[in-house]
């Protein structure tokens, strides 16, 4: 029987499920590396795990990327997967031998202490990244940990390949139970309980289970729908085409720029952890590190991996050695764009990522350059197109949250995981970045307010149609005498605001200057060539000043927030119960307010005048019926 994998819903969709068999494909990748018995089955459970993922991807040329380091024996395990089924990887070391583990192969063992990463090129404005810590070395339940604390799903992934003793594959394969955020108790509660028939993978594999019959275990009794069927083999894509194309995204007329200004530019590494056997480029293609780091002929490294690690060693190294450094990696510069500033300054370097905020936008640099003279009084923008996206289906559709989640997760606007888009976080390191230029002093991401769209509703859509308003994610900062506010989160913007007009994948950013007044920067936010474009921009501004630093104000010293609590807002209110017995209530704690009438008998709608956070919380904590609130930016 040949390779295959199957998606599956349960539970109304509720449940997502992966279930796959994958003996052919771990016996190929065996026989292709010579594995020994404990590699093939530890790279075999990464290989599974990877089909399953990676069949979330859509385009063409999307990736996934499983990486695990350990300190032992193997070293670690690398396998990459496509939307087609198409997996390759491979271990660090192919030799390794270990005793028996109460019977069974030691993989925990030949793993050891470590990392998992987990990253996804989806083809935006940089590759997602994600990394948690080994918690077993086992692999499935690392990849369970891994899906609960760095993509805040809750999931339980079993894995398993059966060697048999002439060291081939006797069977092998694997599942991936997910719930969705909107998943009740008693779902999660019958999944945990069907979970117990479920001992060990390769048991069940063994007897000749299928993926269908092993999912039926687990979700039969949770109206189980299979929705789609996909063969799954091992398989090397490798080719010039790759590299082409990579080439053809820096554009003729940017190569010709380089020509007329003198600056021969020319590729000497590509740093893989592949090998591309046979192709034109595969003599530049390197493994190590260290002989980009170690020769002086590289001026330029251009850093795309995403992620904080091993982005963060590779770019420090760097810059200390005396190379300039262009990245499009948004984490990188949040955690340590004034550590690698630095760097920077000290060796007569440059340190330039106009690609991490608004992918094509330019806005990195005008904010250095172009409106230096003016004190910003204030930034605001659509920071992330994904959520945008969302809520402008919902305003002109009339659909719920979770309906539009599901189409663009369908279109390949957002993510299987949508948590860092959905909750703000992707938009709170781009407000950090952009605050911290701003004002030249450092702002931690993690001390900004953050909230995201997951509590809006269609009606919370209607009563803001009501007040000829859109909501909008904001991410935002702003000037309070010595101190700066700054959050992520819903608002209400009427007509007459610049951005009410930002809808579907669009970006755009509002800069307040005390002498410019207000400018806005507006475009396409992610995208391969959008980010190319800046990246190239970032290539060919270093070939200019290779030996003389671009003094980017941007210190350790840290921004002081205004507290929370002292943030003045207008709030749009919803409570339940209809007018008639709130309205006293609601008057005699916010004080005075604009009823909203949207319809609705069993619940009432209101905006407060402007009030701080603190008075807010209060009253709505006195009341004890709030259903939702969003400030109102009027």
């Amino acid at each position: 029987m040949n390779d295959y994998m199957i998606r599956a819903t349960a539970a109304d969709g509720q449940i997502r499920a992966f279930a796959a068999t994958t003996k052919e494909m771990v016996e190929t990748a065996k026989n292709a590396h010579n594995t020994s018995p404990i590699a093939t089955a530890a790279l075999g459970r990464l290989m599974t795990a990877a089909a399953m993922m990676g069949s979330d991807l859509k385009g063409e040329g999307e990736l996934l990327t499983l990486r695990i380091e350990g300190d032992g024996p193997i070293g670690g395990l690398l396998v990459t997967a496509d939307g087609k089924g198409d997996v390759k990887g491979y271990a660090f070391n192919p030799d390794v031998m270990l005793p028996p583990k109460n019977g069974k192969l030691d993989v925990g063992g030949a793993v050891g202490i470590g990392l998992l990463q987990v990253i996804k090129d989806m083809g935006l404005k940089e590759p997602y990244s994600g990394q948690t810590i080994l918690v077993s070395s086992e692999i499935a339940e690392d990849l369970t940990y891994y899906f609960a604390n760095s993509e805040q799903v809750p999931s339980s992934v079993g894995l398993g390949v059966l060697m048999d003793k002439d060291n081939t594959v006797a069977c092998a394969g694997g599942f991936i139970i997910q719930m969705m955020p909107f998943a009740k108790e008693e779902t999660i509660s019958q999944i945990e309980e069907n979970l117990k028939n479920i001992t060990s993978v390769t048991d069940h594999l063994k007897k000749g289970k299928t993926p269908e019959q092993i999912l039926e275990i687990l979700l039969g009794n949770l109206g189980l729908e299979i929705t789609s069927t996909m063969p799954t083999k091992f398989y090397c894509n490798c080719s010039k085409e790759r590299v082409e194309k990579a080439v053809i995204s820096v554009g003729k007329k940017e190569i010709q720029d380089m020509i007329d200004d003198g600056q021969d530019i020319e590729v000497k590494y590509v740093l893989d952890l592949r090998d591309f056997p046979g192709d034109p480029a595969e003599n530049y293609v390197v493994h190590d590190f260290s002989i980009l780091e170690n020769d002086d002929e590289v001026k330029i490294v251009v850093e795309t991996m995403g992620g904080l690690h091993p982005a963060y060693e590779f770019v420090k190294a760097s810059l200390l050695k005396g190379k300039n450094v262009v990245t499009s990696n948004k984490a990188l510069v949040a955690a340590f764009g004034t550590e690698l500033l630095q760097i920077a300054r000290d060796k007569n370097v440059n340190f330039l990522f106009e690609a991490s905020v608004g992918g094509g936008i330019p806005i990195i640099r005008p904010l250095q350059t172009s409106l230096a003279p003016d004190e910003i009084e204030e930034i605001s923008g659509i920071l992330n197109g994904t959520t945008n996206f969302i809520l402008t289906e919902m305003t002109e559709n009339g659909s719920d949250f979770d309906s539009v989640l599901k189409d663009a997760q369908a279109k390949g606007y957002a993510e299987a995981d949508p948590t860092a888009d959905v909750e703000g976080y992707d938009a709170c390191r781009k407000i950090a970045i952009l605050t911290s230029l701003a004002y030249g002093k450092q702002l931690d991401f993690e001390d900004i307010y953050t909230e995201g769209i997951t509590k809006i509703t269609d009606r919370d859509i209607n009563y803001a149609s009501k007040l000829k308003a859109k909501v909008k994610i904001f991410g935002s900062s702003k000037l309070a005498g010595d101190k700066v506010s700054a959050m992520v989160a819903p608002k209400l913007i009427t007509h007459d605001h610049p951005l009410y007009s930002v809808d579907g994948v669009f970006n755009a950013i509002l800069v307040k200057g005390n002498m410019v007044g207000d400018v806005m920067f507006y475009g396409q936010g992610a995208g391969k060539l959008a980010t190319a474009s800046a990246v190239v921009s970032d290539i060919m501004e270093a070939s200019k000043n290779l030996e003389n630093n671009i003094n980017v104000i941007w210190s350790a010293d840290k921004l002081e927030l205004m507290p929370m609590d002292e943030v003045v807002s207008k709030f749009f209110v919803r409570v339940s119960g209809n007018k008639a017995d709130n309205e006293a209530k609601i008057k005699e704690l916010f004080g005075e307010v604009e009823f909203v009438d949207a319809g609705y008998t069993d619940e009432t709608g209101f905006v407060t005048k402007d009030i701080t956070e603190a008075v807010y919380e209060n009253a709505a904590k006195e009341m004890g019926n709030v259903i939702n609130k969003i400030r109102f930016d009027a």
